[in-house]
């Protein structure tokens, strides 16, 4: 029996390429892989549009405190759950019917991991990085002369990010 493979035009959509926007915002994640996901959007058709980004980025909490802005490694993560934990953490915000590459909705996927004492070993680590977090929630992701401000690297005093580069929040 042949099985039909998926396409990744049936897993790039507009609802998952919000999700790992919100994915990518709550682990502090690279401006660059904004260049990349929107990229790969494009070639499915999907536009990200930048005010859609900043209200995504306005809901989303940021979780994670990785270096080299941050404190943590990436082991740290690893060591809280990872990615699952960072997916079950934002559950409420993601689009959960979204197909995965094992053909499997995401909100399945989530199901399957969910279990007891699954989210108690992250709530230390996570507890830690929202409480840091709360004074960067305020400040907008900046887009102005082609700039794109990461609130990981924002610090909410100043108009300098921690990496020392001027920045202008909005």
């Amino acid at each position: 029996m042949t099985r039909n493979p998926i396409r990744p035009s049936q897993i790039i959509t507009e609802k998952s390429v919000e999700n790992a926007l919100r994915v990518l915002l709550a682990i502090g994640g690279s401006t660059n892989a904004i260049v990349h996901l929107t990229a790969i959007a494009g070639r499915v058709g999907v536009k990200i549009d930048l005010k859609r980004l900043n209200a995504l980025s306005d809901s989303t909490p940021v979780l994670v405190d990785l270096k080299p802005t941050g404190q943590h490694y990436m082991s740290d993560l690893y060591a809280a759950g990872g990615v699952g934990a960072v997916l079950r953490e934002l559950k409420p915000l993601l689009n959960l019917d979204c197909m995965t590459v094992a053909g499997e909705t995401l909100g399945e996927r989530l199901k399957h991991e969910e279990g007891p004492g699954s989210t108690a070993r992250c709530a230390d680590f996570f507890g830690a990085a929202r409480e840091g977090r709360r004074a960067r929630r305020a400040l907008r992701l900046a887009c102005s002369n082609g700039a794109i401000l990461k609130r990981s690297a924002a610090d909410p005093t100043s108009s300098r990010g921690k990496a020392g580069r001027w920045c202008s929040p909005r």
